[in-house]
């Protein structure tokens, strides 16, 4: 099987956790290629399998982005997750559609790009205002005054959530799901001080076990996606005894494959068998 693990041009040789992947799939007898997306000199339709993980520029480029998602789908490339899931994926209205189908979210507003919205009408005394298109707290603003926050809507459709105090208290939840199956999770926490739990900002990220409440909490998510996928990380928190869904991350998360490193064998496994 010829593999390729989808990358970006700043990140050419994978993550630390997606060459383990690429060392699994290679035991496997596999030849596990990196790729950047972008790359115009990349025959897509020899991959068996092409498998995007780390393609974290796309929030940027949204719309090239999603014309290269377009054509893989045209050329009838292996992609995965599946192209109509990638697209649903990349625009965090994915949230609303799936608090419709009955999955408890944090409560979300979603602000059109353009709009004249008022966040003093908000219901909530400190909020988190961001992108709909981003990754790694791309933009993210806490409370931001009118002004901050007309700039961002004049940019971009906006997501706008109440600030949950469990996230700096607590932690927020990523749980990891590979080949349809849990995995392993990780508890996130931000620096002292600060709201963002990505390690770009000092976060720290911890393998925990969830009790078993917490895990079919997030396979009652999962359950609510239409399309086939591979690989998705669910991040949330508890509130009140309850999980919330913040974030459904099946396009290019980190899935902490470094922490544990038996996840990679998982992972090359659910490829070879979709491949």
């Amino acid at each position: 099987m010829l593999i390729g693990l989808i990358t970006w041009s700043g990140l050419p040789q994978l993550s630390d956790g997606d060459r383990l992947l690429g060392e699994a799939l290679q035991a496997r007898g596999a030849d596990a290629r990196a790729v950047v997306w972008d790359d115009p000199g990349v025959r897509w339709t020899e991959f068996d399998a092409l498998v995007v993980r780390s393609t974290w520029d796309y929030h940027r480029r949204a719309e090239e982005f999603g014309r290269w998602i377009d054509a893989r789908e045209s050329d009838r490339s292996p992609l995965w997750n599946p192209p109509a899931l990638l697209r649903r994926n990349t625009h965090k209205r994915y949230l609303l559609d799936l608090a419709a189908r009955g999955v408890e979210i944090v409560p979300t507003e979603l602000v059109p790009r353009g709009s004249s919205f008022d966040p003093a009408a908000l219901p909530w005394p400190r909020f988190v205002a961001k992108p709909a298109i981003s990754a790694t707290a791309f933009r993210t603003l806490v409370a931001p005054d009118a002004e901050a926050f007309a700039e961002l809507v004049a940019e971009s459709d906006v997501l706008v959530q109440p600030f949950i105090d469990a996230i700096t208290d607590e932690g927020e939840w990523s749980l990891i799901f590979l080949g349809g199956h849990f995995s392993h999770a990780v508890l996130k926490r931000p620096k002292p001080g600060d709201f963002r739990v990505q390690n770009d900002f000092g976060g720290s990220a911890v393998v925990t076990q969830p009790d078993a409440a917490l895990i079919d909490a997030a396979a009652r998510v999962l359950a609510a996606v239409e399309e086939p996928w591979l690989y998705a990380r669910v991040d949330g928190v508890v509130v009140d005894g309850h999980f919330q869904l913040m974030e459904l991350e099946m396009t290019e998360p980190s899935l902490f494959l470094e922490l544990v490193p038996e996840a990679a064998e998982r992972m090359a496994t659910s490829i070879c068998a979709h491949g």
